[in-house]
């Protein structure tokens, strides 16, 4: 399943939309300003689902997925040249722009690709990490 996104609006860290290729929005994003390094995302019916949060306390390269009662999904960490899904033990190698988990999804630019629409909220909270994982400030 593909989702197509602008690409400018994810790195400007505003409202972030994700549309499959028939037009349908599926997932939307936005970076929330009340709680440091975090975006919150939301469905198609504006129901928040899950959010992304840089974890300052661990490390400065780590990002958790979380669930919206802020049980922890899965963590983000990056190493020399790639991303760690820590639970899972993905390896996602790319950037924000464009890269992959070979068997799970592929990014580029403007266009997720998710090889299972199981995996898709998966997919679309480690879109929204790679953006938060890079921010230094």
């Amino acid at each position: 399943m593909k989702l197509i996104y602008d690409h400018d609006h994810l790195i400007s860290r505003s409202k972030t939309e994700l549309y499959d290729e028939a037009g349908n929005l599926r997932y939307w994003g936005i970076y929330d300003f009340a709680f440091k390094h975090r975006t919150r995302i939301f469905d198609e019916n504006d129901i928040e689902t899950a959010y992304v949060q840089k974890d300052i306390s661990l490390d400065d390269d780590v990002v958790v997925f979380c669930d919206t009662a802020d049980h922890v999904i899965d963590k983000m960490i990056a190493e020399d040249g790639h991303y760690l899904l820590e639970k899972r033990g993905l390896i996602y190698t790319g950037n924000e722009e464009t890269g992959e988990i070979e068997g799970l999804m592929k990014i580029k630019k403007g266009c997720l690709e998710a090889n299972s629409e199981v995996e898709l909220q998966t997919c679309v909270m480690i879109l929204f990490s790679l953006v938060e994982i890079q921010r230094r400030d």
